[in-house]
């Protein structure tokens, strides 16, 4: 998306003209033959011709690459026209998943010299626009936030004090970004001059004289794409949201990504280095992550493949055996009590998916790591993480989460659940959920009867569990610490509930509590409650209430969130 507009065909009195003075000449003898134009008119022309001309080249590289491109106009600053785009793009691709904000203006004057408008052209540009993409985006599941800065917004320069001030206020908001999106791989780089862009070849000999290298164009490329392929989260790497990137890449601008990039590092430029000397960004020696931080250790690992695991066979998704979220959990749990032998697990804080786990032909090393308990209240906090491996020195974290030990269960909240038990005539049979929602197979259909389901909430009965050695020829204990089916369960009602409310199914992506108040779940099974909280066109979000015969709550799960996509319906069919 760009002011520019979607660029026509170049006049044949340009074609094949790449100079710079040979342009202008040919712009001032076909469109001021009337009357010699100013300096800034020519200028005007000239640059509107190149952005057309750099467009149009562009857009055909991409296509030729394999890409689907679409080009919008429109100013970043006008909320309502990105909003309009946005809209578009989803309904032909569906949510967002990556910004790159790199819109920049120039207005180069003395403070005393720029007047109020000026300032705020350059200003919002970069503010403004940020601003107006993280409303349009809204709750789409972003994966890339990329964020264009300048080095000016660190060291200054003359005749640019709106500029450095946009850049520096853009770095910030990338930090704060980056804390509310822990999913998401946010980055600010606080770009040194380019060997082209908005360096005008008046300002590269002005860079020239003073000592300044220019970024290669291809050397810059690869350098951010080095940037962004290290994962979000800080999986294994502390990853740096404000990065500035310089010249000094040398030969290295023919330097190519590995296969692999998804294992990449980052490239930690110093950010403390001057403009004045080019800053040497290392990217033919990345950094090494160690294999695991030292605060977390191995407790137990495990290799995972349908042979053992036969459970698999009853989750799968598009044909493939994915492992089930509510037995991560349960593997979380068993992490924590590993090393803390006399205490009981009282929950699990902030459980996250980062990374499903996919089963292919071979099997697949899972290790369960652990951090050491630390006192809070009467309870302990450990931090408890699943991992793959180790690739290129990147770790790969497939669930992380806070698991919560105590001496003993916590006593059960007061829960009245008369208002969800009355039911409303639920049309489907178990079989048909099964069988046209659902893809579970039959070790995975734990849910026995939907009591209700409303626009606002869901209740159903669910079973529990076997013992794990049906589900897997070496489980990590002879006892479930909760009920993975029974939790399994509960990610279905979710599902079923996208199912008749919204036309979508869903797939769970974070749950921000969960607390257990016995040591064993019933072995009858229990009531579930869903409690919808909010919906959006991408994101469902909501608690969850276990009960028993009594009526006693046995556990909850508070601030579930799955994710909604239409495309999740068709890898649903395929799996049945």
């Amino acid at each position: 998306m760009g002011r520019s507009p979607l660029p026509e065909p170049e006049p044949e009195w340009l074609k094949g003209i790449s100079d710079p003075g040979a342009v202008k000449r040919a712009i001032l003898e076909n469109e001021f033959s009337g009357s010699p134009p100013s300096p800034k008119d020519l200028e005007a022309l000239y640059q509107r011709y190149m952005a057309a001309r750099e467009i149009g080249e562009n857009l055909q590289r991409m296509r030729a690459a394999g890409a689907t491109v679409r080009y919008y106009t429109g100013d970043v600053r006008d909320e309502r026209a990105v909003k309009e785009i946005f809209g578009s793009i989803r309904q032909e691709f569906g949510p967002i998943c990556g910004l790159i904000h790199g819109a920049g203006y120039l207005q180069d004057r003395l403070i005393t010299d720029k007047t109020d408008e000026q300032f705020e052209a350059v200003f919002s540009t970069k503010v403004k626009g940020l601003e107006v993409l993280l409303s349009a985006a809204g709750n789409d599941p972003l994966k890339y936030l990329i964020l264009f800065s300048s080095v000016a917004g660190r060291m200054g320069n003359r005749g640019q004090a709106d500029y450095a001030m946009a850049n520096e206020v853009i770095g910030k908001m990338a930090q704060n970004e980056a804390a509310n999106r822990p999913d998401c791989r946010v980055i600010s780089v606080a770009w040194g001059p380019w060997d082209g862009g908005m360096v005008s070849d008046g300002l590269k000999k002005e860079f020239r004289q003073k000592g300044i290298g220019l970024i290669p164009i291809e050397a810059g490329a690869n350098a951010l794409l080095r940037e962004m392929v290290v994962p979000a989260g800080n999986r294994g790497v502390k990853a740096p949201v404000e990065v500035v990137i310089g010249a000094g890449f040398g030969d290295q601008a023919k330097w190519d990504l590995p296969e692999e990039v998804v294992t990449a590092a980052p490239i930690q430029a110093p950010i403390q280095a001057p403009i004045q000397a080019p800053i040497q960004a290392p990217i033919q020696a990345p950094i090494q992550a160690p294999a695991h931080p030292p605060s977390l250790s191995l407790t137990f690992k495990r290799e995972i493949d349908q042979t053992g695991y036969p459970i698999l066979d009853s989750h799968r998704i598009a044909g493939r055996p994915v492992v089930p979220f509510a037995l991560m959990t349960e593997w979380l749990g068993c992490g924590a009590l590993h090393e803390n032998p006399g205490l009981f697990l009282q929950g699990l804080d902030q459980i996250r998916l980062l990374n499903g786990i996919r089963i292919d032909e071979e099997k697949k090393l899972i290790r369960l790591m652990a951090g050491k308990a630390r006192k809070n209240g009467s309870s302990f906090e450990v931090d408890v993480e699943i991992r793959d491996g180790v690739q290129e020195g990147i770790e790969v974290i497939h669930y992380r989460a806070k698991a919560i030990l105590g001496s003993s269960q916590p006593s059960p909240p007061r829960f009245d659940a008369s208002v969800f038990m009355k039911g409303n005539g639920y049309p489907r049979t178990i079989d048909e959920i099964y069988e046209n929602v659902l893809f579970h197979g039959a070790e995975l259909r734990g849910i026995k009867k939907v009591i209700t389901l409303t626009d606002r909430f869901m209740t159903a009965k669910l079973a529990a569990a076997p013992a794990p050695d049906q589900w897997m020829k070496e489980p990590v204990r002879s006892r479930w610490i909760g009920d993975p089916l029974v939790l399994d369960s509960a990610f279905q009602m979710a599902i079923l509930w996208t199912y008749e409310q919204k036309g979508q199914t869903c797939l769970p992506s974070y749950a921000e509590s969960y607390r257990q108040f016995t040591r064993r779940f019933p072995k009858e099974g229990v009531t579930a409650i869903l409690e919808v909280r909010e919906v959006t066109n991408h994101k469902m979000k909501g608690d969850f209430t276990f009960l028993n015969d009594r009526s006693e709550m046995v556990a909850r799960l508070t601030g579930y969130e799955a994710v909604m996509d239409p495309s999740l319906i068709r890898a649903f069919k395929k799996s049945a």
